[in-house]
């Protein structure tokens, strides 16, 4: 009786949201998130940020206890290089949800985007996002693949020219 329960108790953990929020890609769920903050500091906006960067944080916490190799979203050996990244990544994200003005926002998203190119570069999977910089003011974000060669830089002032010499690699 006592194993009938306890596998009926597995059977309806592995069915709920908990199990399956565990075994999620951290990365396109982290992704979804920074492509929206992304997209308000481009519009030199702040709307969302603050919740974004809440959930960022959260998904990169729950990582950094808890990651495997599967979570993250590398191969097997990747798992300890995106570990050492987590630190800086979750005290950017941190930064980035408690920042009143958007050139603060703009300076803890290139944090944030710094270790989320690097970690980008270990994902197995890289069709989701790619990685864009612009070299003169050496500037690095990612965006999803869905938006295709339209480049949107979130660091870009109104009153502030173009980046020179924008590169996009996956």
């Amino acid at each position: 009786m006592k194993r009938l329960i306890v596998f009926t108790l597995a059977i309806g953990l592995l069915s709920s949201g908990t199990a399956n929020a565990h075994w999620r890609n951290a990365f396109v769920t982290v992704l979804k998130d920074y492509d929206r903050v992304r997209l308000a500091l481009a519009r030199n906006s702040l709307d969302g940020v603050e919740r974004y960067a809440a959930r960022m944080e959260t998904e990169l916490t729950h990582l950094d206890t808890n990651i495997t190799a599967l979570h993250a979203g590398v191969p097997r050996g990747a798992a300890v290089e995106v570990h050492k990244l987590l630190p800086a990544m979750i005290e950017a994200a941190g930064r980035l949800g408690t920042t009143r003005s958007v050139r603060e926002a703009r300076g803890a998203f290139l944090e944030l985007s710094r270790g989320l190119a690097r970690w980008h570069a270990l994902v197995i999977k890289k069709q989701k996002a790619i990685v864009v910089r612009c070299k003169d003011r050496d500037l690095v974000w990612l965006q999803a693949t869905k938006y295709g060669k339209q480049i949107l830089n979130p660091y870009e002032r109104r009153d502030q020219a173009p980046c020179q010499g924008v590169s996009d690699d996956q």
